[in-house]
């Protein structure tokens, strides 16, 4: 306990001074934290602080549940503690520390578990929590899994001492912290790195299985995994509803899932960085876990004739090296299920770091047994002091660099930029809308900022303020119907692709932005009433929007003009259209829906494949007392007939409808969105989303 004590008050030193700029109100400057995490968790707190599912974001493609997403992290209980008990920046870096220190702390317990000296224990500790294929991964979803796999090499081992020792208590305590282990990190984090532990986690106990047969850490192991997959059954389920409507429905295909792994790059990569980190801190395709330590690492392969552990381990090692290439391993996982959801190989590198780090721990004890002076006064005094300081820079050195070089100030990305207040002050309408940018952040960064190289923070407030379409919209309190996500539904993004095919055709030769014949009464139906770009929008568009030219800003030696305009399609939150035609459900009803120019106040489209095919006239007719809350729509009605009311929040699993009180199905309307039918008389209609939040904290 004294030595457990002594490396956990190490580990944490040696933490808080590598992480100590990220208390500072800074962020790390990398895509992903500045553009999706950042954004997304101060949503989160926001949402919580004012009762609000915090799991379905209303400022991304309509309304889209986060907390299901690679951007999730929003159903964890200790995420839900540390942003209760601090302010949003505290509790997101804290978090970050968290995680880092238990990953530490587990392998810590593990190696001390498999008989490894203490200076070895923390030898494989600081190894793994150095390896830069998990220190570029500072954010809450990817460091959220980091603890998993060590915890459960920990558990499984301790497990299958007692169990052989028939400690029926002591095997039911191991197997019940396991289970809470695995459902916790499928509540945090990203679900591929989670998969992957738990493979790993799996063929272990097979190891140990081998090394001595017991029925009953069969049994208490099986109860392990088990009991972890069923706690997290509520959310695997509703990621699966998720995925069978997204464009992963039927799987990636090997040459998308493998395409942002270049073979030469990757090959280069980790064999560059293997003695030395990538002080750039962008790559996670590395297998620096510290130069002392890769040292320690091959002489461990010494001990494998003797040491059936350190084969295992080689063994891994090798396994999840292979499968972080693109082929053969890859390549054959991508053809059974689930795995073929997957993309980015190099994410097999986090199970390879682990069995590295073990095995310089191991490869440390093998070494110190050669050393016939070692127990000598002045090895004992020397020794300690000089690999825990070597220990400690390989991960201040690294990580203390990336951060010193790459962070900026956080209110860059959070803060409401002069684009919100124009449009808060120029829209004293107190109804809903939603807003579209043109051009995807990078497309613009090419075109506009090639030719000089701003600093981090100039390069992010551009992106924030101007280009970003991605998460940073919903910050600022303005709903917008573009995003970014990989489960994002498939027919939302055909409809996104739609739009935006136009848009690099003649943005460099011409100098303009375009949009689709159709598109801004499509934009109307979809509840947009702005729309911004840094290119005017071509002439034609002139006569349907209201442009409103608000100024210049500067970066660097270059001005960019930027442009406003105001949509007169705009249709609002909920409306009922003059005409509703009836159609069968079909993915093929693109071309009729969004694939010509419609007017949607006109005539709107719904797909019911119980109800009678044809044009349904709807007269003058409209809604009352509307008010729209994240997760919830209602208003009242008085119609002399049945009337089809079109809602435009996103047709996803979660939403539920109630007429006075009563379930009334949804329908797919206008393609993405949805439909209700309302009977005549007068009636209070409420849609409402429920997900797995409301199942875990209820509302």
């Amino acid at each position: 306990m004294k030595k457990l004590f002594i490396a956990a008050a190490l580990l944490l030193v040696t933490l808080g001074i590598a992480f100590a700029p990220l208390f500072s109100g800074r962020i790390v400057a990398e895509d992903d934290v500045a553009h999706y995490y950042i954004p997304a968790f101060k949503f989160y707190d926001d949402a919580r602080a004012a009762g609000e599912d915090p799991t379905l974001a209303p400022g991304i493609f309509s309304g889209f549940p986060l907390g299901l997403t690679q951007v999730g992290g929003y159903l964890d209980p200790l995420n839900a503690l540390l942003f209760d008990l601090f302010p949003f920046l505290t509790a997101y870096h804290l978090r970050i520390l968290l995680n880092y220190f238990l990953a530490g702390i587990f392998t810590y317990l593990f190696a001390r578990s498999i008989g490894l000296s203490f200076l070895a224990s923390v030898v494989a500790m600081f190894a793994y929590v150095t390896a830069q294929s998990i220190i570029p991964g500072a954010n809450i979803l990817r460091s959220n899994s980091f603890f998993l796999m060590p915890a459960l090499f920990y558990l499984l081992h301790e497990l299958h001492w007692v169990a052989h020792e028939r400690r029926v208590w002591s095997s039911l305590s191991l197997a019940a912290f396991g289970a809470l282990a695995v459902w916790l990190a499928f509540m945090g984090g990203y679900t591929q790195l989670v998969l992957y532990s738990l493979i790993a986690a799996g063929a272990f106990a097979t190891f140990l299985l081998w090394q001595k047969f017991s029925w009953r850490f069969v049994a208490f192991s099986g109860a392990l995994f088990a009991g972890g997959a069923l706690l997290a059954a509520p959310y695997i389920l509703s990621v699966l509803d998720l995925v069978a409507l997204s464009e992963r429905a039927g799987g990636l295909s090997w040459e998308a899932a493998s395409a942002s792994t270049n073979l030469g790059a990757f090959l280069q990569n980790v064999t560059v960085n293997l003695f030395v980190p990538p002080w750039h801190g962008e790559t996670l395709q590395s297998l620096y876990i510290g130069t002392l330590n890769i040292f320690f690492f091959f002489v461990s392969y010494c001990a494998t004739k003797k040491n059936s552990l350190a084969l295992f381990f080689w063994s891994l090692f090798g396994f999840s090296l292979l499968a972080a290439l693109p082929y053969p391993l890859f390549y054959l996982m991508h053809l059974f299920p689930i795995f073929e959801l997957f993309r980015f190989p190099p994410h097999w590198l986090l199970v390879t770091s682990f069995a590295m780090s073990i095995l310089a721990a191991v490869g440390y004890d093998y070494a110190r047994s050669f050393m016939t002076w070692q127990d000598s006064s002045a090895f004992k005094a020397l020794n300690p002091a000089v690999l825990i300081g070597v220990l400690m820079l390989n991960l201040i050195l690294p990580t203390g660099l990336m951060l010193a070089q790459h962070t900026f100030p956080a209110n860059v990305v959070i803060e409401e930029p002069w684009i919100v207040k124009t449009i808060h002050a120029h829209d004293s309408a107190l109804e809903p809308f939603r807003a579209y940018q043109l051009y995807p952040s990078v497309f613009s960064w090419f075109l506009f900022v090639r030719d000089f190289n701003p600093t981090a923070q100039e390069k992010e407030k551009f992106n924030a303020e101007y280009t970003q379409t991605h998460l940073t919209s919903f910050v600022w309190g303005i709903e917008s119907v573009r995003g970014f996500d990989n489960l994002a539904p498939r027919r939302y993004a055909q409809v996104l692709a739609f739009l935006e095919q136009k848009q690099y055709e003649n943005a460099i030769v011409d100098g303009y932005a375009s949009l689709p014949d159709g598109a801004l009464s499509l934009l109307g139906m979809m509840n947009v009433k702005y729309l911004w770009s840094i290119l005017s929008l071509e002439a034609r568009h002139e006569v349907d929007a209201e442009l409103l030219e608000i100024g210049k800003v500067t970066f660097g030696k270059i001005t960019f003009p930027f442009h406003l305009y105001e949509n007169k399609k705009f249709l609002p939150r909920v409306y009922v259209p003059g005409e509703v035609e009836i159609l069968p459900q079909s993915d093929e009803n693109f071309a009729t829906i969004i694939g010509r120019p419609n007017n949607f106040n006109e005539r709107s489209f719904i797909e019911c494949d119980s109800c009678e095919a044809g044009v349904v006239n709807q007269s003058s007719s409209s809604v009352e007392d509307v008010t729209v809350r994240n997760g919830e729509v209602s208003f009242s009605t008085e119609f002399a007939r049945d009337r089809w009311i079109i809602v435009s929040n996103s047709f996803i699993p979660g939403w539920h409808a109630s007429i006075d009180g009563k379930g009334a199905p949804i329908h797919y309307a206008n393609y993405i969105y949805q439909g209700i039918l309302v009977p005549a008389g007068e009636h209070a209609v409420t849609i409402r989303y429920r997900g797995p939040y409301d199942f875990l904290y209820g509302r």
